[in-house]
């Protein structure tokens, strides 16, 4: 019977060595796919924050150009339509996106309010504009829009804060904008 129990007690430190020496294994891969898995997310969310931020701007400068082409105004002031801090703008005319930090995964919207397939097919004939905010020399915000809407004096030299300018193309009998 002391035999028995003996072999009975070797079997169970034995299967507690066993799964002493599995231990370490098993939390290093479930800490690993732990934090692929909290920073893929993080990663993810923090995209689709910055391309939804896109998409709202783009929206706003839409309505913006969209209130100015109804009121029969001829320009609009990027200061007013964008009140946040910043203090010169980059205009880019005929804006062709490549693979960049700037391009919005998964068919998210294209950081515009247009589907992905849209942007790229306006970009690849040469309709979309861009506008690339900064402050202290730092990139703060950037809104695509429909070349088609408005146009810059501008060139691709910065523009200060108060002389930032859209000028509006021809809009539709109806104030929209084309097309």
């Amino acid at each position: 019977m002391f035999r028995a129990a003996g072999g009975t007690i070797l079997l169970a430190i034995m299967g507690i060595r066993d799964a002493i020496r599995s231990v370490p294994a098993k939390p290093g891969i479930i800490i690993a796919l732990s934090a692929t898995l909290l920073f893929g997310g993080w990663h993810s969310y923090a995209s689709w924050q910055a391309c939804e931020q896109r998409a709202k701007a783009a929206r706003h400068l839409h309505a913006a150009l969209e209130a100015a082409a109804r009121a029969s105004a001829e320009e609009v002031a990027l200061a007013e339509v964008f009140p946040f801090p910043w203090e010169e703008v980059r205009i880019i005319s005929d804006y062709r996106p490549g693979k960049d930090s700037l391009s919005c995964s998964f068919g998210w919207l294209g950081g515009s309010h247009w589907p992905l397939a849209e942007r790229q097919k306006m970009a690849r004939q040469g309709r979309l504009s861009a506008l690339s905010f900064f402050a202290q020399g730092r990139p703060v915000a950037f809104v695509e829009y429909r070349s088609e809407w408005a146009a810059s004096q501008a060139g691709s030299e910065p523009v200060a804060r108060e002389k930032a300018r859209l000028y509006l193309k021809t809009p539709k009998p109806d104030g929209q904008l084309t097309p």
